[in-house]
């Protein structure tokens, strides 16, 4: 699965690796395409084509290669809705050294959601950590409690 990566305002490496349903639009369209597919069609109901005539959007954006990768990812027939993959497009852009506020333009959100969403990300990163320190903690201490010896 692609993973994200970019440094924050305070210097640190962060790192974001997308869902699933976003994941199956950037394997079959690549992370600058499926950027661009959620910028165009995120929000509405999309139908893929195997036919290559002008009416298949896919291959109008980007042509043949991609649009038989978004056919063999998706199938003939209508996706449903395509998702606005803010939680996506943020840290790419943050990635990318787009400022806060341009990626608020041109996501159509405010400033302080793009923050809330960077920081949001850092906070999860930072209580996953925590916990599997916990949990390493408490391995050690059941072990030591059980007399030393690990289990099988």
């Amino acid at each position: 699965m692609t993973k994200i990566t970019w440094i924050d305002r305070h210097g640190k490496e962060r790192t974001y690796r997308p869902s699933e349903e976003i994941g199956r639009y950037i394997s079959a369209l690549g992370v600058d395409n499926a950027a661009e597919f959620f910028l165009k069609f995120g929000g509405g109901p999309f139908y893929v084509s195997r036919e290559t005539a002008s009416t298949n959007a896919v291959y109008n954006m980007f042509g043949p290669e991609t649009a038989s990768n978004m056919f063999r990812e998706f199938g003939k027939g209508q996706i449903g809705r395509v998702p606005l993959a803010n939680e996506f497009l943020i840290p790419l852009y943050a990635s990318r050294g787009v400022s806060i506020v341009e990626t608020g333009r041109r996501l159509r959100v405010a400033d302080e959601t793009v923050r809330r969403q960077l920081s949001s990300k850092e906070k999860k990163f930072a209580r996953r950590l925590k916990d599997a320190r916990r949990m390493k903690e408490y391995a050690t201490w059941f072990v030591e409690a059980a007399g030393g010896e690990e289990a099988a």
